[in-house]
């Protein structure tokens, strides 16, 4: 920054990140290396709200519809199966995206809630637990 008649003022340089003001005497790369740490961390911290409305679910199990993450449970056991997680950790390029753990966590709630809510869709034989 220089003083000019009393006021502070700065260079506007645009660079490939936006529009940036130059601080005449601090080192260009490393404002740079700065601006593009603190739009990763921004990028990384805002993920999408994952929603319940976002899940498909049925006997044969749950599914994230926008990210094709699904659970399809062992016909044996509805709380083993296989997880499949779609496009669940894949960067989208306008940064966001899901929070895998927040997906996964919610789908596993609905998941126990749909069994515990329909335990007759989950006995076998002889009524016991399939």
């Amino acid at each position: 920054m220089s003083n000019h008649r009393g006021r502070n003022t700065a260079r506007i340089v645009p660079n490939a990140l936006g529009t940036f003001p130059s601080f005449p005497g601090f080192h260009g790369a490393v404002l740079s290396q700065f601006v593009e740490a603190l739009f990763q961390l921004q990028t990384t911290m805002e993920n999408t709200l994952v929603r319940r409305d976002q899940f498909n679910i049925s006997p044969q199990g749950i599914v994230h519809k926008p990210t094709d993450a699904a659970f399809t449970p062992d016909p044996s056991d509805p709380y083993s199966g296989i997880v499949r997680l779609g496009q669940l950790g894949s960067s989208p390029p306008h940064g966001g995206g899901f929070n895998p753990e927040d997906v996964q966590r919610i789908m596993q709630e609905l998941w126990v809630d749909y069994v515990a809510r329909n335990p007759e869709l989950f006995k076998g034989i002889g009524g016991k637990p399939r």
